[in-house]
């Protein structure tokens, strides 16, 4: 919670017995504050003295606007009284122009083998330093300078003390301040001064002394004010440390991450590592960027509304604001003081002012994304690549950068599927019975010059928003533009290879085919309106639509329209010639060939699932133990594994296949028919196998052979009666098999 608005305990008084630090417990509230209370310590002292470093920054910042005059006092700083606020006020004696760099960046340093044994970290800024009472206040816990500026992150007088909570035993403090540099150790519960009597030139050095007469010496220098907090830190956390830097501090402008190794590099050297993330979109509540650490929705929190530092407080909790969970790389941004965050501020504190902050905040940013995404759709030029960029947008495709990351996070069915006034749904119920025009593709097997086209498929040419899209996606690229017209009545279905040769086209990784009936052709082209009074026609025909967008497309892209008259049959017919002896050529494998010829149909099972395949290698099995081969056709066989696959153990493989592939599947490496798997003949009577018996409900005995743990056999099970059943379901497998494949 913020300390503006914590609120000293009431009551106090007459009969009121008031709370206190046990004065015994002082050591273990230090180890509780300073070290124990960050769940994530690298990443927490990471961002705490970042933060330490970017608030000093903008204190010079103001205090130099304040002292020209250019800043008033009222708009950077809250007018409160109460003990915890007395260091917090504007002190104009604090600050000397003649002091104050004007370097704002803030530097960290990582070290490595800074010693034998261990690497070193520094957060260094040219802020405002540490001077007067406040240096030596600092070190205090819950002292903070901040409590009443606006415009700055921390206030609980906790961060600067958070590298103890990686393990360290004390980390260093060096500030310069109006000419003067001092150093301390600081420990758990005690501080030690670095600076000695005389300087390393034998110079004496001047003593200060504080408000409660702590002396310590201090040396002069030229350089102007600003602060390093350093620490010897073990080697092995150089990535923790890096990940807390990146993750947290990738939308700051001003931070410099500085790689130096002591053993080759002097003081001032290192390779500077770039954190920030190219920013795909932005505006004043969102930021897209292109690194992607954080898969769901973050919140940044930047310290006044005119900041531009902006620092990770990870993802937001989508149950606490009772909203539907939302992914994305997508980070919202809000102003600290809007929040209540943890002590530790690892995180915002999900109380009812955070929550209604946060949740207006992105219901606010919702409504922003859905009107970009509709001023997206908005400038489409035709019905195709709405069609295109819907689709895009729905399935999240990464090439829409920012805004697919955007779509994440809204409820992209609220999007209206219209263009213009079209509606896809309305289209395909007008069409349903009937449709004059059919979207067709043409897929091929092989590669290069075994290229080979399947048929066309009439019957399942219908309308959809994922064919126009395809074909939007082609024509935005002359090079892969493989979309052709065809006007006629016939429906050749092996027009494909003819089109390419006639076209000369780049196919690309197939042909879109768009046929349109010939004499709703010579009709609805007699149709003189423009698109435009279509569309706005209220008995207006989708189809009509239709047709109209893609004689667009034809006089806009001068896509190749070819008619039932125009086709030289001849040549046709050789080119599915040419296509035929490739097919027996030596350039397809067997399983290409296979599938050409519509021969091998296989269905593979596995322990999860199964799927259908067309012919796969002999080599895809090798791994298996054990390769139990049936005929798809078989449907009581094909029932019975369905239903059974979650209990065929690893190493088995079942592959289905089609008659005419059933045979060659057989010679494959250690494989067998169904009926070999399952049954055979013991000591001359008929049994079944230790996988038959797992099938076939002999529990017990096929799952100890199998490694399974016993389990209890189904005692309502007519044993007998199902013998005979499946001993009769036996012969009848493998009558079929030797009447069907005895050429085998």
């Amino acid at each position: 919670m913020s300390i503006v608005h914590t609120k000293k305990t009431e009551g106090i008084g007459e009969g009121v017995l008031e709370k206190t630090i046990y004065e015994g417990s002082t050591s273990i509230m230090f180890d509780v504050l300073q070290s124990s209370q960050y769940s994530m310590p690298y990443k927490s002292s990471v961002r705490e003295l970042v933060s330490n470093s970017l608030d000093s920054v903008r204190e010079k910042q103001n205090a130099l606007g304040i002292l020209k005059g250019d800043l008033k006092i009222k708009d950077l700083y809250l007018s409160k009284d109460g003990e915890e606020f007395q260091d917090s006020s504007f002190d104009r004696n604090y600050y000397n122009k003649k002091w104050l760099s004007d370097y704002n960046y803030v530097k960290i340093i990582y070290i490595e083998n800074d010693t034998e044994t261990r690497d070193r970290i520094q957060f260094v800024d040219e802020g405002v330093g540490l001077g007067q009472d406040r240096l030596i206040k600092s070190f205090s816990l819950g002292f903070s300078s901040k409590r009443l500026s606006i415009s700055q992150l921390g206030n609980f007088g906790l961060g600067s003390k958070s590298l103890l909570s990686t393990g360290v035993d004390f980390y260093t403090v060096t500030s310069r301040y109006n000419g003067r540099l001092y150093s301390f150790d600081v420990f758990k519960d005690h501080v030690v001064s670095k600076i000695g009597k005389f300087t390393e030139k034998g110079k004496e050095n001047k003593i200060h002394t504080f408000y409660n007469d702590y002396e310590c010496y201090y040396e002069e220098t030229k350089l102007k004010n600003g602060v390093i907090i350093e620490a010897a830190v073990k080697r092995h956390r150089k990535n923790d440390f890096t990940n807390g830097i990146e993750s947290q501090l990738q939308y700051i402008e001003n931070i410099r991450f500085i790689i130096r190794d002591a053993n080759y590099q002097e003081k001032g050297d290192g390779t500077e590592r770039n954190i920030k993330s190219t920013i795909l979109f932005e505006n004043e509540d969102i930021i897209v960027g292109e690194n992607k650490y954080y898969a769901k929705p973050q919140l940044l929190l930047k310290p006044g509304p005119a900041s531009k530092n902006k620092i990770s407080y990870g993802k937001i909790d989508f149950e606490e604001m009772e909203l539907s969970e939302r992914s994305g790389n997508v980070a919202f941004i809000m102003d600290i003081n809007d929040v209540d965050v943890t002590p530790s501020r690892e995180n915002v504190i999900w109380n009812a002012r955070t929550r209604e902050a946060i949740k207006k905040m992105f219901l606010k940013s919702q409504g922003v994304i859905e009107n970009i995404i509709e001023e997206k759709l908005e400038n489409v030029r035709c019905l195709f690549e709405h069609s295109s960029l819907f689709g895009a947008l729905r399935s999240n495709m990464g090439s829409f950068g920012a805004l697919s990351e955007l779509v994440k996070i809204i409820d992209i069915s609220s999007l209206s599927l219209k263009y213009k006034s079209f509606n896809m749904t309305e289209a395909l119920l007008e069409t349903k019975d009937k449709q004059p025009i059919n979207f067709l593709v043409n897929k091929y097997s092989g590669y290069g010059s075994n290229k080979i086209f399947d048929k066309l498929d009439y019957k399942n040419g219908r309308i959809s928003i994922s064919y126009m899209a395809n074909v939007w996606s082609h024509l935005k690229n002359k090079s892969t533009n493989n979309t052709v017209i065809y006007v006629g009545d016939t429906r050749h279905t092996k027009m494909g290879p003819y089109l390419v040769e006639k076209f000369t086209l780049n196919t690309d990784n197939k042909l879109n085919i768009i046929f349109i009936e010939e004499d709703y052709y010579k009709k609805i082209s007699k149709n003189k309106s423009s698109l435009s009074a279509m569309y706005a026609d209220k008995n207006k025909k989708y189809i009509d639509i239709i047709f109209k967008e893609i004689a667009y497309l034809v006089e806009k892209h001068e896509l190749p329209i070819i008619f039932e008259a125009q086709i030289d049959k001849i040549a046709m017919k050789t080119a599915s010639d040419n296509q035929e002896t490739i097919v027996k050529s030596a350039g397809l494998t067997k399983g290409q060939r296979a599938k050409i010829d519509n021969k091998v149909r296989v269905v593979i099972h596995s322990n999860i699932s199964y799927g259908s395949y067309y012919y796969r290698k002999e080599e895809d099995f090798m791994d298996a133990q054990q390769v139990i081969v049936y005929r798809t056709t078989d449907d009581t066989v094909t029932a019975k594994l369905r239903s059974e696959y979650k209990n065929i153990p690893k190493g088995i493989k079942l592959i289905g296949v089609g008659i005419d592939g059933y045979g060659r599947f057989l010679k494959m490496p250690n494989a067998v028919s169904f009926d070999e798997a399952c049954f055979t003949i013991k000591f001359g009577d008929f049994a079944r196998t230790p996988f038959g018996k797992l099938l076939f409900y002999d529990d017990i005995e096929a799952k100890h052979f199998f490694g399974f743990k016993e389990q209890k056999f189904n005692s309502q099970i007519d044993k007998k009666k199902h013998k005979e059943f499946i001993k009769e379901k036996y012969k009848r497998i493998k009558f079929k098999q030797q009447e069907s494949c005895g050429t085998y």
